[in-house]
């Protein structure tokens, strides 16, 4: 006898056993669902309660944050229009800052000529003459000079221009800041000048030209 006789009784077989154990599970379930509603009415309102309030909440956090962002833009719309063109003054103060750093004389040129001072500095004192001095740029530096930059101008630790020009061997520097007034015996903070610094470092170009500025211009 083959046993492939028997395959489709056996495959009935097992999906009459496999309903019977569903609906077994099914009326277990039900018979649970119901002894847990004798015992508490209440207990499935509560569940949908709860996500309901769940739902609210979350839909009060979102509105709140809403309003806390549109607050935050209402501030920054309401900014005076004084305030607004100091803020704007000091991002050009500090892209002419950025441009001394960088060596860019056209930026210098283009960020001068918008209204940027050329005296600004950050919280050290350094301005872009400063910084112009003691990289060796003559055409930024007289560019800042001839815009009302203050060719005397001191950083937080009493150097000026004149310092770094002395301190790096600028010869070209110097003698144009000494001719624009700037003071061969301004002290900084470590007691040098600008002619002490450069004899401290040997640069005897620097020197000679100080000794015959200082014959000619004494006690100045």
């Amino acid at each position: 006898m083959s046993i492939n006789k028997f395959i489709p009784s056996l495959v009935a077989l097992l999906i009459m056993i496999s309903t019977m154990q569903v609906t077994f599970a099914d009326q277990k379930w039900n018979d649970l669902i119901n002894s847990i509603e004798s015992d508490n009415p209440n207990f499935f309102n509560g569940l949908i309660k709860g996500k309901k309030d769940s739902k609210r909440k979350s839909k009060k956090s979102k509105k709140s944050r809403k309003k806390r962002k549109g607050k935050k833009r209402d501030k920054k719309i309401e900014l005076s229009p004084e305030e607004i063109e100091a803020q704007s003054k000091l991002i050009l103060d500090k892209k002419l800052l950025r441009s001394a750093h960088t060596d860019d004389y056209e930026g210098i040129k283009k960020y001068i000529l918008a209204g940027a001072d050329p005296n600004y500095s950050k919280k050290d004192g350094i301005t872009a003459l400063h910084i112009a001095a003691a990289h060796g740029n003559l055409n930024i530096v007289k560019v800042l000079a001839t815009h009302k930059g203050d060719v005397d101008s001191k950083s937080i630790k009493n150097w000026t221009p004149l310092h770094h020009a002395a301190r790096f061997g600028h010869l070209e520097i110097v003698r144009y800041l000494v001719g624009q007034g700037s003071s061969i015996y301004t002290v900084n903070s470590d007691g040098k000048n600008p002619y002490i610094l450069a004899r401290q470092i040997k640069h005897d170009h620097i020197i000679k030209y100080m000794d015959l500025w200082r014959k000619y211009h004494p006690g100045r």
